[in-house]
């Protein structure tokens, strides 16, 4: 039985894995495993070529950006049909200058191990007026 495979990218140049990697951070939405599994080459030497090449990380970047661009266009689209899951996210991540934040309150709700059933009347009475 004949297998699908990818076509390989062992043969490509390194600027032909550069720019297939660059094209792959587009269509995974800026999944660096994704991309670079999808070229063929390992995480490190993504990570080495953002190090040494800067027209490389500067296309990376940009492919990063013009995804963060479409997915805030999905957002805004939701937003206008009414989407109320959208707004409170949209509030929560750029209306906190507004106030539109969410607060996490810690209550202690341990109950006292102390068992207060043995104490007499003026150990309670002690107890109480010590914690006013």
């Amino acid at each position: 039985m004949k297998q699908n495979r990818k076509p390989t990218t062992a043969k490509l140049t390194k600027a032909q894995k550069k720019k297939a990697m660059i094209h792959a951070m587009h269509t995974t939405l800026g999944n660096v495993t994704a991309s670079t599994r999808e070229v063929g080459i390992h995480r490190d030497t993504h990570y080495r070529w953002m190090n040494e090449d800067v027209k490389y990380h500067n296309a990376i970047k940009e492919a990063i950006e013009i995804d963060l661009d479409f997915s805030e266009a999905a957002l805004r689209k939701r937003i206008q049909a009414g989407d109320t899951t959208a707004i409170i996210f949209h509030l929560k991540t750029k209306g906190k200058h507004r106030g539109y934040v969410e607060t996490k309150h810690n209550l202690n709700t341990e109950i006292p191990k102390d068992d207060m059933k043995d104490k007499t009347v003026e150990e309670l009475l002690a107890i109480i007026n010590a914690e006013e």
